[in-house]
């Protein structure tokens, strides 16, 4: 039987280990790393990739992230473990909310990163791929692909040590936390392609079936934090909107048109979310049901998800900054470069 204590008791005197070298310098440059590993850090750069540079790309990261921060709340509900902090008050450096197992943002940093290495930077060929990485006689990586390696896993460790370093998570949490996260991402490297293509002949019934069970077996284990979940279904409701014919096409339309899709949509998800927070404080100071609480909140947060997939792009094409693309042309459009460089 697995010795818990022990394993917090070794994972405190790594703490420490590594707290030996704070200094004031020090723990800001981690706050900073740690910074790229928080929601409000993904949420922009899913925005800014789905909404103006690459549709596609966005989207995936966007599915992979709540996804793996929804998992991540599940799992911290079940497990309950306390910050390290609460155990030695020695090792505080920042408060945290929530519990410590797993680490959200490793688990997070696991699954963005590597996506993003896939999906963005190595979606384009690469002369270095062609003449394959031969330098001086001697065969090596190209240089886009170090960097590639480097984003996908290089950050997401460095983010771990971040979050041992400032005292909010046991070094078993972070690894657990890249495990989740690293897992997450080869899962949608590997099958995101074979499983759309069969999802996608569904009817849309079938479609949004599938998405409501993920979501409620999310839910069953998430207690009261089931803002992910609900920002998942939205997210996916809102891909279904977008009927097979035609998709969003991110790519259409001058710079300054796709410049001008971020603010844009960013002033209509904030009002969309602004309004929905607004009914539901107001039912709250009302005598209402638990119930209808929980349904004013799944309207906020599934609501968001769906203004931002399908709400906002529908405006970008009316305000003629952007246009539809034939789903034929977009899986033609879709070929990605291999994460190895291996271009095609």
């Amino acid at each position: 039987m697995i010795n818990l204590e022990a394993i917090y008791d070794w994972g405190l005197e790594v703490i420490r280990w590594v707290q030996q070298f704070q200094s004031s310098f020090l723990t800001l440059v981690m706050q900073v790393i740690s910074f790229f590993s928080t929601p409000a850090f993904y949420f922009g750069a899913v925005l800014l990739l789905y909404w103006c540079l690459d549709s596609r790309a966005g989207f995936k990261l966007g599915v992979g992230i709540i996804f793996s921060g929804a998992l991540n709340t599940a799992i911290k509900e079940v497990l309950q473990v306390p910050r390290p902090y609460v155990r030695d008050s020695s090792v505080f450096v920042v408060e945290e909310s929530g519990f410590s197992t797993p680490s959200g943002h490793s688990q997070g940093s696991g699954t963005f990163y590597p996506l993003f290495a896939r999906f963005v930077l190595g979606a384009r060929k690469c002369g270095h791929c062609k003449l394959g990485g031969k330098c001086g006689g001697r065969r090596r990586l190209p240089l886009c692909v170090v960097v590639r390696l480097c984003v996908a896993v290089g950050f997401p460790l460095l983010i771990g040590i971040s979050r041992i370093y400032l005292g909010v998570h046991y070094p078993s949490d972070v690894l657990l936390g890249l495990t989740l996260g690293f897992l997450t991402s080869v899962g949608i490297i590997l099958f995101w392609k074979p499983v759309a293509k069969i999802v996608s002949n569904w009817r849309a019934s079938l479609q949004l079936l599938l998405v409501a069970v993920v979501v409620f077996l999310l839910n069953h284990f998430s207690g009261s934090h089931t803002s992910l979940n609900e920002a998942l279904f939205g997210f996916l409701l809102g891909r279904i909107f977008w009927n097979r014919k035609a998709l969003f096409w991110d790519a259409a339309g001058t710079p300054v048109q796709r410049v001008l899709r971020l603010p844009l949509g960013l002033v209509v998800t904030g009002v969309v979310f602004g309004a929905l927070e607004l009914i539901k404080n107001l039912a709250g100071q009302l005598v209402v049901s638990i119930e209808l609480k929980l349904l004013l909140k799944f309207i906020q947060f599934a609501g968001t998800g769906f203004v931002v997939v399908y709400l906002c792009p529908l405006l970008f094409i009316r305000f003629g900054l952007a246009m539809v693309q034939a789903a034929a042309e977009y899986e033609k459009n879709d070929s990605e470069s291999c994460f190895t460089g291996d271009c095609k």
